[in-house]
């Protein structure tokens, strides 16, 4: 059961994990192969945005990391878990440019079950091009490591209006405004926004942010005597991206235009589902001067954790014949 929900949660990230503009490059794409299931490895977030701060293009790096993912060790009086990272920025096909000092984050035991991501940020002010961020995380109780890709593009500054990537953002732990992970939002998110930088925006301006959920299938799992489902199918494709519910429309004026600003829009509690968030500026005229979009993914809050018979039920009909799942 544990390596098949994670090999689907890799095959969703891998799917789902960057959002594109309109006249753009080709959007970043999380490397399929880091985000497959391997045993005893921990898992983290590896996200990248190509953003300007203080006039200077670069790119804004995330990072979470779920305690719960790392191994535990009893100490004399508790439970403690550690591990270390650094953060490389090169170009594609180049040597490393950039590297983060390695660090060390500290898990005590009421992070011990916890799958809330920790996060921490890192910049890189680096001139337009495309790059490739890789992060290595060791877990310093199993000595065991594990490594994200993830391609970004810094673009040329044109002049024109444009949108970069969309991230999402919540409170977490103790209020603050932190990252979510885009592979699993918490349900019911009552603080969750989409951020998007904004750039070169006539005055006059107006953003519009349109939340859409996708049809998806919701089958826990077929029979291991069950047909192959049809090419096609929703059972075949898993999501339908041309089968959609509008969720909300959030229209904003544009006030004080920058040559750099951040646009914040947000977003209402949501369901669990697969769904698409699409930010569009329109000029002060009604054209459209550019638009983004991110996918993703809410789960509940628990999850993966499984806290009822039922939930240990479901799965097994990837290992059991007809016989066995009819007896349980």
């Amino acid at each position: 059961m544990p390596l098949a929900r994670a090999l689907l949660t890799g095959v969703l990230l891998a799917a789902l994990a960057a959002g594109g503009c309109s006249g753009a490059p080709p959007a970043p794409r999380l490397d399929a192969g880091a985000a497959a299931y391997r045993a005893g490895e921990p898992v983290f977030v590896l996200e990248a945005v190509a953003r300007v701060r203080d006039d200077a293009p670069g790119v804004d790096v995330y990072l979470g990391l779920p305690p719960a993912s790392l191994v535990f060790r009893r100490t004399a009086d508790s439970l403690r878990a550690v591990a270390s990272w650094t953060v490389t920025l090169e170009r594609e096909g180049g040597a490393p440019l950039s590297r983060t000092p390695l660090d060390t984050l500290l898990a005590g035991p009421a992070d011990a079950r916890s799958p809330v991501p920790r996060w921490r940020g890192e910049r890189f002010d680096v001139p337009p091009g495309t790059y490739v961020v890789r992060a290595v995380l060791e877990d310093l109780t199993s000595d065991r490591t594990a490594e994200r890709r993830t391609r970004v593009i810094v673009p040329e500054p044109s002049g024109e209006p444009s949108l970069g990537g969309i991230r999402l953002e919540g409170e977490g732990i103790e209020g603050r405004v932190e990252p979510v992970d885009v592979g699993a939002v918490p349900a019911g998110l009552d603080s969750l926004r989409a951020v998007v930088q904004a750039l070169g925006v006539p005055d006059g301006s107006t953003t519009e942010l349109v939340v859409l959920r996708l049809r998806a299938d919701t089958t826990v799992a077929a029979t291991v005597v069950d047909p192959v489902p049809r090419e096609g199918t929703i059972l075949a494709r898993g999501v339908d991206a041309g089968d959609v519910d509008t969720v909300q429309v959030v229209r904003q004026p544009v006030e004080n235009p920058a040559p750099a600003l951040d646009v914040v829009a947000p977003l209402p509690a949501l369901g669990p589902g697969v769904y698409r968030a699409e930010v569009r500026l329109v000029g002060p005229d009604g054209a459209a001067l550019d638009a983004a979009e991110r996918l993703f993914v809410v789960r509940r809050r628990d999850y993966p954790l499984v806290t009822r018979l039922g939930d240990l039920i479901g799965p097994l009909v990837y290992l059991a014949d007809e016989r066995e799942v009819e007896a349980i």
